[in-house]
């Protein structure tokens, strides 16, 4: 097994999140994608509404149990010395503290997933769109941030990336890795 450096891309919806876990990926990182989305797309097509506005908990619930998995799988992988995540564990606890639901108990879980870095995106209004997928406006959006932020900052070493073209946001990140 290699010790491998656990980076996470997160921040409130909007920001450009999946855009750089994608160029990550062009680029030849080994990435972790987000899975909220892919759930609420299930929903909508086997139920026609989006489970984690209809049942916010157990949605909350699937998606850790998926975050965890691909969290244990980043530590029994054996190819890659960093991997990316497109969200985290502690975006599950804190959208559920931004609802008002806070799950102390998976919130003390917390303390057994170290993540090495975390890179927040913050969301920005010129490329924000509502979909099925992402109900919020743009200032419940930057709400979510802020929950994000804060939790984050709290547990992990963390960085706020620029907003900037993307091939900017790219190097500002990869040059940051280099570090770690």
């Amino acid at each position: 097994m290699i010790d491998t450096s656990k980076i996470v891309i997160s921040g409130g919806p909007g920001g450009g999140k999946t855009t750089i876990i994608n160029a990550l990926k062009g680029l030849g990182y080994f990435c972790y994608d987000e899975i909220s989305r892919d759930l609420i797309d299930k929903g909508k097509k086997n139920h026609g509404h989006n489970l984690f506005v209809k049942n916010p908990i157990k949605f909350s619930n699937i998606l850790w149990e998926k975050r965890e998995e691909q969290y244990k799988d980043s530590i029994t992988q054996k190819k890659y010395n960093k991997v990316f995540f497109d969200r985290s564990l502690l975006d599950v606890t804190s959208y559920l503290e931004f609802i008002g639901k806070r799950n102390i108990n998976l919130e003390k879980q917390l303390k057994y997933f170290k993540y090495d870095l975390v890179f927040l995106v913050k969301p920005n209004k010129n490329i924000y769109r509502k979909d099925f997928s992402r109900y919020e406006d743009f200032n419940e959006s930057i709400k979510i941030h802020n929950i994000l932020k804060k939790n984050y900052q709290n547990n992990f070493k963390t960085v706020n990336v620029p907003f900037k073209k993307l091939s900017e946001r790219l190097n500002f990140i990869i040059k940051f890795c280099k570090k770690i």
